[in-house]
């Protein structure tokens, strides 16, 4: 009985860890495989600035038809100098240049769709406008209460009158904002009723990126 009982225990435990140390399920792996890894299509492709970023992401699909959404996970690598990146976040490091971003696991490129080309494209200047003004050479006048809306273009290296946005990291500030209150990201102005008649020149400045400024002067006379 002890031989027998021996024997049928030593038969068990090795049907037992051959069966532990397979890594598969009728024939599919317990952790699935990946496949590929593809670059999501980003926002915009062009830098504007060296405040600008871009931020990239992956998707990683799997053997058991799931994906998922990847950052930090991935070699993240650019051809050239001038735009760097770090996690998949991308950001100028000079004011002018071309690079190609790619993504790798485990130092495999897995897919054709693994790469992504950034362009710089700095800001030279940029006007302010409006629909509800007249604006020439960067005066205009008021002498009624009311909103008004300005509207910045900026002037690219390879792109003029391009129509900017609060995406653009603009910021408007006013120089008296008792009087003209005006929208730090959409520009909408809000002059104001005053307690008596009012006349004097207020500046509304344009800043973009940080870096570029300009200023609309309003010559407001205001008569209650």
């Amino acid at each position: 009985m002890n031989t027998l009982l021996r024997t049928t225990l030593s038969v068990f435990f090795v049907l037992f860890f051959l069966t532990g140390c397979d890594d598969t399920t009728n024939g599919a792996p317990l952790v699935p495989e990946v496949l590929s890894i593809e670059i999501d299509t980003p926002s915009k492709t062009v830098i504007r600035s060296l405040d600008d970023t871009i931020q990239l992401t992956a998707t990683v699909r799997y053997s058991d038809n799931t994906n998922t959404t990847v950052t930090y996970e991935l070699d993240w690598d650019s051809n050239d100098s001038s735009i760097l990146v770090h996690n998949g976040l991308v950001t100028a490091n000079e004011n002018n240049g071309t690079a190609t971003i790619t993504a790798t696991y485990r130092g495999d490129k897995l897919t054709t769709i693994n790469e992504v080309n950034i362009t710089i494209d700095p800001l030279l200047s940029v006007s302010i406008s409006s629909n509800d003004l007249n604006i020439e050479n960067n005066m205009t006048e008021i002498n009624s209460t009311g909103t008004y809306q300005l509207i910045a273009y900026g002037n690219f290296s390879t792109d003029n009158n391009v129509t900017l946005s609060s995406s653009n990291d603009m910021n408007w500030s006013s120089s008296n904002t008792t009087v003209i209150t005006v929208g730090s990201t959409d520009g909408l102005l809000s002059v104001l009723a005053q307690d008596s008649n009012f006349s004097d020149i207020i500046d509304i400045n344009l800043s973009i990126f940080n870096e570029i400024n300009t200023t609309l002067s309003i010559d407001t006379n205001l008569t209650i």
